[in-house]
Order: structure tokens, then C-alpha cells, then sequence
């Protein structure tokens, strides 16, 4: 896990992890650090000047989200859940970005019951809703945790499940370190039942990737759950798809065909 805090320049800046049982001294405007177990940790900096000091205290809960070796399988059921209208919990090192105002439609993992379709589901679940309120908000981005393993070797398979067949889309693709969301299969909707989908991540090395769902509304609000998501290492051979022959000579011949999903 990684803490950062970013302070202001030309002070002298004295950092003391609790934790780490570590101080250092320096006037960098950022100081990272690095934490190798889980806990609680209280962290003071003490802000210096010719003029005299001042000094700020923060318990930062610490996470061991060290890239998550593969196959890795997510059912939510570890998770302490809430029902739909009560803001919740995500597992462990999962993150999420929602642009909504009331706390309890930020995605979370909800409990069986407590909601519409929500009624009848068998166990935990990961809940999305977004609508065209502010306080629904109309994006829901969930982020997987870091995995160990090369975007371009892993695949994805995961339960999904609509409250509406045509209202809202949840799309399956990863951000790149510049924090831009490259979309790789959008799922479409069946209310009342759960689908099961398998998505092949794009055939490119990418740095520092993070895989996420994004839920976006569609003309009023709705919500989805997923469920039972298992990321893994593919090994599979794919077919070409549409094999043509464009050319053929004395000495050779020219042919295409059309990428598999995932561009593999």
C-alpha cells in the first residue's frame, strides 16, 4: 500500500510512521510510504519554518494491496454487505469513482433482499445503480484490484444481472496509467435472471493497469449486480475469425482474417 501527501513548498517537513517506527526529515512536497502488512498506523508531520511549526496527525487504515496473484475469484461473500439503499463496503483493495451525492448509491456489496430484483439473489452481490439525479449520480466505476500478470494473458468471467433489459449499460475494460478507461465488451441486460459472460483483456502490455466495471444510466435510474468474478490466466488458442483469401500469385498468397474478442 502507498500513502501520499502532498505538502506545501519551501517548509522543512519531519514525518513519523507509528507503524513503520520510522522519521525522516526533508522539504519534498510529496513522501510516499511503503507498507508491507496490514494495520493502523498514525502518521504526524511536523511542518517547519524560520517562524516556528505546526503539526497534523493521520490514522491511515492500511491495506496489503500488493498485486493479486491469479487465478483470483471475488463472490463477495467476505464481505460485510448492506442492503441497496444504504451506503456499504467493497472487498478489500477495490476502489471505486461515482459522481452522486447520497453516500448510500455509491456501488457497494448489498446483501439477499432489500431491494426490487434484488429480492431473490442467492448470496452477496456488487451493487451498481445510477440514474439521471445527482443523487444517484450517472457514472458508478468500480476498479478491480492490481494483478500480478500481464493485461494482455488474462481474461475475465463474471454473473451479471439487470433490474431493466434496456435502461443503463455495464461496459468491462481497464484504465491505464494515465487514468483513461479503454472500453474491451459491453454487456447487454436481461432483467429478472443472472448472465454469465467471459471478456478477453486487449493484446497490449499495459503498465500499472486497473480492471473496471463502469455503470452508466440510461434515460432514468436503474441498478445491476455482479457477482462470482474470477480473473485468470488464458492460455487458450483462438481460431481466426473470416479467413479470406485476398490474393494468390505464382509464389504466394495474401490472406485476412478478422481479430477474436480481445484482439487476440
Amino acid at each position: 500500500a502507498v500513502l501520499n501527501r502532498c505538502v506545501t513548498e519551501g517548509l522543512t517537513y519531519t514525518w513519523h510512521s507509528t507503524m513503520l517506527d520510522s522519521t525522516i526529515t526533508l522539504n519534498s512536497n510529496l513522501f510516499t510510504l511503503y507498507y508491507t502488512q496490514s494495520g493502523v498506523d498514525t502518521v504526524t508531520v511536523i511542518a517547519t519554518n524560520i517562524y516556528g511549526s505546526d503539526t497534523a496527525v493521520a490514522v491511515v487504515s492500511v491495506q496489503d494491496c500488493t498485486p493479486r496473484m491469479l487465478p483470483y475469484i471475488e463472490d463477495f461473500n467476505g464481505v460485510i454487505a448492506t442492503d441497496a439503499a444504504t451506503a456499504g463496503n467493497l472487498p478489500d483493495c477495490w476502489n471505486y469513482y461515482w459522481n452522486g451525492s447520497n453516500a448510500a448509491y455509491a456501488p457497494h456489496v448489498i446483501t439477499t433482499g432489500g431491494y426490487q430484483y434484488m429480492n431473490d439473489i442467492p448470496d452477496n452481490a456488487l451493487f451498481f445503480v445510477a440514474g439521471g439525479s445527482t443523487g444517484y449520480g450517472s457514472t458508478s466505476i468500480v476498479y478491480l484490484p492490481r494483478f500480478a500478470d500481464s493485461l494482455q494473458h488474462l481474461a475475465m468471467t463474471l454473473d451479471y444481472r439487470f433490474e431493466s433489459s434496456s435502461r443503463g449499460i455495464l461496459t468491462v475494460g481497464w484504465f491505464d496509467g494515465n487514468d483513461v478507461f479503454h472500453s474491451v465488451k459491453s454487456l447487454t441486460g436481461h432483467q429478472g435472471s443472472y448472465l454469465h459472460d467471459t471478456v478477453l483483456f486487449t493484446d497490449q502490455e499495459a503498465a500499472n493497469y486497473r480492471i473496471a466495471l463502469w455503470w452508466e444510466f440510461g434515460s432514468t435510474w436503474y441498478g445491476a449486480a455482479v457477482d462470482n468474478i474470477e480473473v485468470y490466466v488464458d492460455n487458450t488458442i483462438y481460431p481466426p475469425l473470416g479467413l479470406t483469401v485476398d490474393s494468390i500469385g505464382a509464389h504466394c498468397a495474401s490472406l485476412s482474417w478478422q481479430p477474436v474478442e480481445g484482439n487476440r
